[in-house]
């Protein structure tokens, strides 16, 4: 009795002993953890070009593009991880790196003739070594989450976290473009935008606000004075989120591929109303309906603009559209009554009970007002 007790004990502190060291390991492991930049760069059209091209002639081009992307990597102090078709996984120590990368892609001139996106994200990371003559492979949130935000990336536009803006020296050149729901997470993603394209924001608008300008002066009279526009009018619309539809024009935003009656549909049917509603943050809409009401919000700094959608005579429930709408269309909104048809056209912000928030508005009268 007393060997079998014996042995019972030596066992019991063995495994306390063992329990003792996996937790040793385990936060050792967990150390490990390193902060990193993760950069997702993806040629666009590569699919179609194979298909319509020969193919010393596909393979040239995506070669000349992975070649270009790897030395620009290189020079900006990042590590080329893995290239997965016409797709490289690139990683930086640092998000100023990464942001020197991103900059070196944008000026080159051989690599401005080619269509891509870039995806870019930074937090923790745990790297493997499969292979002694492999680089470090990264594994954890901050890759997933890269991954993930890189399939709502249009082509010619450089999209990341806020993480990843909040480091930067000069964040003002990537545009807010609202949160997503990303696949795998709980909660919406802040997303940033920025244009590949290395086009001065005022000289892009310069046209534009010659034209309204030239049209206004033809208007003038003893009454009144034709409002002037500039391009910081345009660009600036000081304090609060509304923002006008012509900012929406310089992202790249996936559009809903549903009808009003799908989108009720699939809204009631989801098991999980709410987790549903955070998917379908900041995609863009058209549809018609109804003004039902309008209101001036925040020290009269912004209007909201109630629109009903009903879409048919089976149409079971109607659903309610709120436009936000900077103050400068408050002319406009002043005009309409109630019941007045409109084409509305935005962004996605929010859905609370079955109500949509659109931003970066706009919207077009459809009809008189019965």
């Amino acid at each position: 009795m007393d060997e079998i007790k014996k042995h019972i004990d030596e066992l019991v502190m063995t495994q306390i002993r063992k329990q003792a060291e996996l937790i040793q390991i385990g936060q050792e492991i967990a150390s490990l953890a390193t902060p990193i930049v993760v950069a997702f760069v993806d040629l666009a059209d590569s699919t179609q070009m194979k298909q319509n091209c020969e193919p010393e002639e596909w393979l040239g081009y995506i070669f000349d593009f992975i070649q270009r992307v790897d030395h620009r990597a290189i020079e900006a102090d990042g590590t080329v991880i893995k290239r997965i078709g016409d797709e490289l996984m690139v990683t930086f120590k640092e998000v100023l790196a990464a942001e020197r990368f991103v900059n070196s892609l944008i000026s080159d001139m051989i690599l401005q003739t080619f269509r891509y996106k870039i995806a870019l994200d930074c937090g923790s990371a745990y790297h493997f070594r499969f292979k002694d003559h492999l680089a470090d492979d990264p594994y954890g949130q901050v890759v997933d989450r890269c991954a993930r935000i890189a399939k709502h990336a249009g082509t010619g536009t450089v999209i990341c976290t806020f993480e990843y803006r909040n480091q930067l020296d000069d964040p003002a050149n990537y545009v807010p473009m609202g949160p997503f729901s990303l696949r795998g997470f709980t909660k919406p993603i802040e997303l940033f935008a920025r244009s590949i394209v290395n086009v001065e924001s005022e000289n892009y608008l310069k046209p534009l606000v010659r034209m309204v300008n030239e049209l206004s002066q033809r208007h003038q009279g003893y009454r009144f004075v034709s409002r002037e526009f500039t391009p910081e009018f345009l660009i600036s619309y000081g304090e609060g989120d509304v923002r006008p539809f012509i900012a929406r024009e310089l992202l790249n935003v996936p559009k809903l591929p549903y009808s009003p009656k799908q989108f009720q549909e699939i809204l009631r049917s989801a098991y999980n109303r709410d987790e549903k509603e955070r998917e379908f943050l900041g995609y863009f809409i058209e549809w018609e309906g109804k003004v039902s009401d309008v209101t001036l919000h925040d020290s009269h700094i912004s209007i909201s603009l109630f629109v009903e959608i009903k879409e048919g005579s089976s149409f079971s429930q109607s659903i309610g559209l709120i436009l936000l709408l900077p103050l400068t269309y408050l002319e406009i909104v002043k005009a309409l009554g109630k019941g007045q048809s409109l084409r509305v056209r935005g962004i996605i912000y929010r859905i609370c009970i079955g109500v949509i928030t659109l931003n970066y508005v706009d919207f077009e009268i459809t009809e008189e007002s019965g």
